[in-house]
């Protein structure tokens, strides 16, 4: 991880980028011009492209804001290249010019944009300034390459390609803007999403997208998923993403993620599965009308607090905040962390309560449980929330989806807390769903949470958008309803292929859906957290 966010691309991971711009270009039947990186650092993607291309001239030109990998790149490159010490999104001798008028007036046409942009979350410019500067994209969270894609479209050529090389976080519902933003502005020619470990000492993972400055409306996308074998395969030097790409790539049309909700990249679903997954996406419905959405106390897992020194209001906060400083929840000063206790423990006392934390939370059960001291005047302990009430409760983090139905307890932020407006009969029964494999089957082809990441975590929109057939009380709704009750009370295997069964027939799933279904549950990693999800047979 070097300065301002950046990540510097590894060779492997540089060339195979190079390898797609080249298999598009190639296709084009054209000569590109100039090719610009706007967050060169060392310069490795500009030399792996003109290593693929065999194209070293003039054209080839880097911009960084690091003066130190700048004079790198001076003195290891030749003068076919050249490389600028500036602001790409905001230049320094900008004046009150925009940005993309700055960049347009100083470099002239560009072909080619390529390049790994920061990751990082921090903030460097204010908001005023970026405005000025002509940003549209911007919103409240949003990370930095966000910006680099905005300017690189506005400076890149008609008919033009951009490459980036991104965190997968592209794929988040937060991103939703960022992504119809290239839907219906250019055709999309490429999504790879490919994991994480490609960046030595680097634990987010890594996706490329690869566009053309260009509106077709029969454009079809190219979508390649690395594995995670293929991903070991290539960690240990046995076959490369070059290979792995030709043999897995499948394409689907541009215009089927521009219906998406949310715009989603589902590049999971080829055109095979999208018949099944249209007729499972046409039992949505408003859960607002079934639940009241909450979450837990705001408070982490570990239950840290500190007191502020000015005001004396005791406040949550993380691990990593200890011996830092942060703006006190209440009074808004400048406080230095520097004392911090625990409000959550194993051990039961006469003065805490029952509180569950994400990872206590499986399909269907609760273990493991904690505790949380009560009656600190400053946490908010939500009573109205959960006293004296069933609750369906969904783990926010993790991989997969875990969701139970708990009575008279607490829990964490890292827990969604669904209050019903319905029956007991009705909360089961969407347990029920909410823990089938025909629901996870759809997550991941819709969302493409199939593998273990560092920081996996459910949304509400994802929730929300799940394929929930609304209840209507008969003979299979109750028994579902039953099943899933049972369950939660005494877990079983058998019950709950049993339910699994019930829950296709209610979605009327075909042999061969079925076939389908259970074909790609198979795929899934080895991992403890999903392989209940492959059990579909006694």
């Amino acid at each position: 991880m070097k300065k301002y966010g950046s990540v510097y691309t590894p060779d492997n991971l540089a060339d195979f980028a190079s390898f797609l711009i080249s298999s598009q270009i190639k296709a084009d039947g054209i000569s590109y011009g100039t090719v610009l990186d706007p967050a060169c650092g060392e310069g490795n993607l500009l030399k792996s492209y003109a290593k693929t291309m065999n194209q070293t001239s003039s054209s080839l030109i880097g911009i960084d804001i690091d003066s130190q990998a700048i004079n790198y790149c001076q003195q290891n490159f030749s003068s076919d290249y050249k490389f600028i010490n500036d602001n790409f999104l905001l230049p320094n001798t900008r004046l009150n010019n925009k940005t993309d008028s700055y960049w347009e007036n100083k470099l002239g046409s560009v072909s080619l944009i390529f390049s790994n942009p920061p990751w990082s979350k921090d903030r460097y410019f204010y908001s005023k300034d970026l405005s000025e500067a002509g940003f549209s994209l911007k919103r409240n969270q949003y990370d930095a390459y966000v910006l680099f894609i905005e300017l690189s479209y506005k400076i890149l050529a008609t008919d033009g390609y951009m490459c980036f090389i991104l965190p997968d976080s592209i794929f988040d519902t937060q991103n939703e803007y960022l992504r119809r933003f290239l839907l219906e502005n250019m055709s999309i020619k490429i999504i790879a999403r490919l994991g994480e470990k490609l960046f030595p000492n680097v634990n987010r993972a890594t996706a490329i997208i690869l566009c053309k400055k260009t509106k077709d409306v029969t454009n079809e996308v190219s979508c390649f998923r690395l594995d995670t074998n293929d991903r070991k395969l290539i960690l240990n030097g046995i076959d490369t993403l070059e290979n792995i790409y030709i043999k897995k790539a499948h394409k689907v049309s541009q215009l089927r993620f521009s219906k998406n909700y949310a715009f989603t990249f589902d590049i999971d679903a080829t055109s095979s599965d999208e018949k099944l997954i249209n007729k499972l996406r046409k039992n949505n419905f408003v859960v607002d009308d079934v639940f009241i959405f909450s979450r837990g106390i705001e408070i982490s897992k570990n239950g840290l607090v500190t007191k502020c020194p000015l005001c004396g209001y005791e406040q949550p906060i993380l691990k990593n905040q200890i011996g830092s400083t942060k703006s006190c929840t209440k009074c808004n000063k400048e406080i230095n962390v520097n004392n911090s206790r625990r409000l959550i423990s194993s051990e039961k006392t006469s003065t805490n309560q029952v509180i569950f934390v994400g990872e206590n939370l499986h399909r269907y059960t609760m273990d493991s449980e904690k505790y949380i001291e009560s009656n600190v005047s400053d946490v908010d302990y939500k009573e109205k929330v959960f006293k004296n009430k069933k609750l369906l409760l969904i783990r926010k983090t993790g991989l997969g989806i875990y969701a139970t139905v708990k009575e008279n307890c607490l829990t964490t932020q890292s827990i969604y807390v669904l209050q019903p407006k319905v029956s007991d009969e009705e909360l089961y029964y969407y347990l029920g769903l909410l823990n089938s494999r025909l629901v996870y089957f759809y997550y991941i082809k819709e969302f493409g949470e199939n593998e273990w990441k560092s920081h996996p975590y459910l949304t509400k929109t994802i929730i929300f958008s799940l394929p929930l057939k609304k209840f209507e009380s008969n003979e299979l709704t109750l028994s579902i309803s039953a099943k899933a009750k049972k369950l939660s009370e005494n877990y079983s295997v058998n019950l709950d292929i049993d339910l699994e069964n019930e829950i296709f027939k209610l979605y009327r799933i075909n042999k061969n859906e079925r076939k389908q279904i259970v074909s790609e549950l198979q795929k899934l990693p080895s991992l403890l957290a999903i392989e209940q999800m492959k059990l579909l047979e006694k």
